[in-house]
């Protein structure tokens, strides 16, 4: 009998010494780790030295000696920073010691710049020892937290292997007891806890915490499984905390993404099995956040964000999984629907409740949010295809005016392709030059003399022909490509009319010196700070008269940041351009502005001219900006004239100019230098366009063109 408990004490002591050898090479493997931030450690404090020379006695060979040594700090900190430490404060200590060492470096820069400025190597100076003795601290915590890991992991070692002793010892101890005692009932009840401890420890080598060892009795082998099974539970404990720390968002204690994509994929795979299985994920996004953080401060945008993943959670009622994907972005993964309404219904309900208003630390505060809602079934595979349609879904919402939800369907999928697309060869046609400046005639209503000309920009795209406006420049907006096409559209117009003045009409008394170019202006080429200068620049290399050229802005632009719009707006008027306000009425229409401002011109929009001939309210809203105008001594042309009856109402209410297809549509460049010299157009000619499906004739195109 002794050979069995001989046999078990020997396999006991194998198996904890190799945990103990386990925990000695994890301590030894730490201990390693610890190296590198002893060396940084030293070459903190040695870097202090070199600089201190440097800066007191002006030795150019200390500066040479603190620069190596900051290249080897830099390598250590990028080694260091690269370990994967087992607690998140190692992390945080070391970073905010590269952060003041980064400090460090550039206070030396300021230094060695100024050895001969006391005042400035003084404050500077006391700075740059401040940093250095925070970041030798701070490394020195690192160090000091490292060293109690190596220490617990030790300590941890001996644990064990007091453990193993006591059980070598029991186990001995009662194989002695068993060797005595010839009573099989007694070998029988030892015999049966040593094979269920054997068991067990098989069990927990297997990592299997969820197996308990069976107690039969108050003994000491009895201890020794409660020894072993309050080990298992401390250990599934644990593992249940990495766990939380790996799946939990630590603001919202919320499922994060990577637990939300396990509970997708988990769905995605029921899918396939079950082709009745329906889910649906709701992609959220709050409106205006960024206001709420840059306004009230990130403490309270925190505090909003916990609110609304309560009011979210309360709102699922145990329908589904919410999560956080990150910043103001949640998700809700809506398990086993029957049909499309419950997830539209969950939609609205969420709107309606996060309508209501938020009350934190003092602030009442209003949010909105932009849902995108995908339907999942049997067709989806890949959960990128789900979470990219959810998104282009809520941007869809985010594009119809928020607060508001969009269900995808696959012609959303479709237009984002094509849109990135149309993105991608915008930039090349303006980096190849393919995009095209034509210009509409704008003409004196009562003579129709030909006053200028508004410049417009066209793209003729290889493969898909003429492309509207409308499509490509809003996205030119959103990307920021409407700058350097707004500048090249500029260049081209100032270049191609100071050509007309010099070629097309030649002689004196045809000189086109009052004659005016409109191009417009849109809000991102306001925001730019040198857009003066640009313009200036602008015309000189073209040798363009500044009072040949009319810039045109709409209201939206100006509203957008007014007191910066009104500076630029008075050094652009003291350049010597014309200033227009176009689309005039159908923004805000803030009448202060045309007081405050140094507007020349405003633009009706023809939106208002369309219906002056049929609607008396729209005839009269033009009578008052043409009432206006007058008073405040600003001309008016009217856009979008396309009729003879439009024209006529026109010039009864005394509006001075006007465009539009009834005098000529966008001509390009030599089509426009025929209409200044009269060659493109006779009296007699009659034009005729096709709208609404009906082909309808125009008045004769009369212009009796001035000679500048």
């Amino acid at each position: 009998m002794l050979l069995p408990l001989l046999g078990l004490g020997i396999g006991t002591y194998v198996c904890l010494e190799e945990i103990v050898q386990n925990f000695e090479h994890t301590a030894r493997e730490a201990e390693l780790e610890t190296l590198p931030i002893t060396r940084l450690q030293r070459l903190l404090v040695q870097s202090s030295i070199p600089l201190h020379d440097t800066l007191a006695n002006g030795d150019s060979r200390g500066r040479d000696r603190f620069l190596k040594l900051s290249q080897e700090i830099n390598e250590l900190f990028i080694e260091i920073r690269r370990t994967s430490f087992d607690k998140s404060q190692e992390k945080v200590l070391v970073q905010m010691a590269y952060q003041e060492w980064q400090e460090i470096q550039a206070l030396s820069v300021v230094l060695f710049n100024h050895q001969q400025n006391p005042q400035v190597l003084q404050a500077d100076l006391q700075r740059l020892t401040h940093c250095l003795e925070k970041s030798v601290q701070l490394m020195d915590q690192v160090y000091t937290i490292a060293h109690q890991e190596i220490a617990e992991n030790l300590a941890q070692a001996q644990t064990v292997k007091q453990h193993g002793y006591l059980i070598i010892a029991t186990v001995f101890s009662l194989g002695l007891v068993i060797a005595v005692s010839v009573a099989l009932q007694l070998a029988r009840s030892i015999l049966q806890p040593l094979q269920a401890l054997k068991e067990g420890i098989h069990h927990f080598g297997q990592n299997q915490l969820t197996h308990r060892i069976p107690v039969s009795q108050a003994d000491e082998l009895g201890e020794l499984a409660n020894t072993f099974n309050l080990m298992a539970v401390n250990l599934e404990q644990s593992q249940q905390t990495l766990k939380n720390l790996i799946n939990l968002d630590t603001l919202t204690q919320l499922p994060n993404r990577a637990c939300f994509l396990e509970r997708l994929a988990e769905a995605v795979d029921r899918t396939q099995q079950d082709e009745n299985f329906l889910f649906a994920v709701l992609f959220i996004d709050l409106d205006r956040f960024k206001l709420i953080n840059d306004s009230l401060g990130h403490p309270i945008g925190d505090q909003l964000l916990l609110a609304v993943a309560d009011r979210l959670n309360q709102q699922m009622r145990n329908e589904g999984t919410v999560a956080r994907l990150g910043g103001d972005e949640f998700a809700i993964l809506l398990h086993n629907i029957t049909e499309s309404e419950e997830a539209i219904h969950l939609a609205d309900r969420i709107k309606a409740d996060l309508a209501k208003p938020f009350h934190l630390s003092g602030h009442q505060v209003f949010i909105s949010a932009s849902i995108g809602i995908v339907l999942g079934n049997q067709k989806y595979t890949w959960l990128d295809d789900l979470l990219r349609n959810a998104d282009i879904a809520m941007y869809r919402a985010k594009a119809n005016g928020k607060a508001r939800y969009e269900i995808f369907d696959a012609s959303m999928h479709t237009q984002a392709v094509q849109r990135l697309q149309l993105e991608t060869d915008l930039r090349w046609a303006i980096e190849r030059e393919e995009l095209e400046v034509v210009y509409q005639p704008i003409v004196a209503l009562k003579t129709r003399q030909l006053m200028g000309f508004e410049a417009l920009v066209r793209w003729h795209h290889p493969e898909q022909g003429s492309i509207p406006p409308r499509e490509f420049i809003p996205i030119a907006e959103e990307t920021g490509l409407i700058i350097p096409l707004g500048l090249w559209v500029l260049r081209e117009v100032c270049q191609q009319a100071r050509i007309w003045q010099t070629q097309v009409l030649k002689a004196p008394q045809n000189s086109l010196d009052s004659f005016i170019v409109s191009v417009n202006l849109s809000v991102k080429q306001l925001m730019q700070a040198d857009l003066v200068d640009q313009i200036a620049h602008i015309l000189q290399i073209t040798n363009l008269s500044a009072s040949n050229l009319r810039l045109e802005l709409t209201e939206s632009a100006l509203l957008e940041n007014s007191c910066f719009s009104r500076t630029l707006l008075f050094q652009l008027k003291a350049l010597g351009v014309s200033l227009a306000l176009d689309d005039f009425g159908t923004g805000y229409s803030a009448l202060s502005y045309l007081h405050n401002l140094p507007i020349d011109t405003l633009k009706i929009d023809r939106s208002f001219i369309h219906q002056i001939t049929f609607d008396l309210k729209h005839l009269k809203i033009v009578q008052a900006m043409l009432m206006l105008a007058k008073a405040l001594n600003i001309n008016v042309i009217a856009e979008g004239i396309e009729t003879a009856e439009q024209h006529l109402y026109l010039k009864r209410l005394q509006c001075k100019y006007g465009q539009g297809f009834l005098f000529s549509p966008p001509q390009n460049a030599k089509a426009a230098g025929a209409i200044i010299t009269g060659a493109s157009l006779s009296n007699s000619r009659v034009a005729s366009t096709r709208k609404g499906g009906v082909q309808r004739k125009r008045a004769p195109i009369l212009y009796g063109y001035q000679r500048f």
